[in-house]
């Protein structure tokens, strides 16, 4: 992660708050600053990334718990379908939070709609992976037994007694 530049903060001198250097004021405590800047007012302060690549925004923690407190309700009403949405809107949440790392890493953060499409574009990607899925699976529990069914005509003579 590349380190960046400190930055110069001027620093009252009645309540110790660091703000702009070309404040007339101070944020804090109102106390007027004459119009030359002191060295001694002066601090470098180093300047922290948003978060790595192994840590969430509270953004992203918040729409965790919120799917996880929906999930849990829908659990509590309908547990059959509350499978079904999980299935669904996990892999939708992490689609959302990788387009959303991708837009902030070129620069261009994705807004509140953005997220939105982005969540419901990989909700609809997820269901249709997972009726793809469904659908894989009967075609291969009807072939098993159609191939089981013949198999068994064969053994028993071929026809029907």
């Amino acid at each position: 992660m590349p380190k960046l530049p400190p930055i110069r903060l001027r620093v009252c001198p009645e309540c110790d708050a660091a703000g702009d250097l070309m404040q007339s004021r101070c944020w804090l405590c109102g106390h007027a600053f004459d119009g030359a800047v002191d060295s001694a007012q002066v601090v470098e302060a180093e300047l922290i990334p948003e978060h790595g690549a192994g840590q969430f925004s509270l953004s992203t923690l918040l729409l965790a718990v919120t799917l996880a407190c929906v999930c849990a309700g829908a659990a509590t009403v309908e547990p059959g379908y509350a499978v079904i949405l999980v299935m669904v809107s996990v892999p939708a949440w992490i689609g959302t939070v990788i387009t959303k790392r991708k837009y902030a890493a070129k620069g261009k953060p994705l807004g509140w709609f953005g997220r939105i499409v982005a969540f419901i574009v990989s909700a609809i990607v997820s269901y249709m992976a997972l009726v793809a899925v469904a659908a894989i699976l009967a075609m291969a529990v009807f072939l098993a037994l159609a191939i089981y069914c013949s198999i068994a005509i064969a053994n028993s003579g071929g026809g029907f007694h």
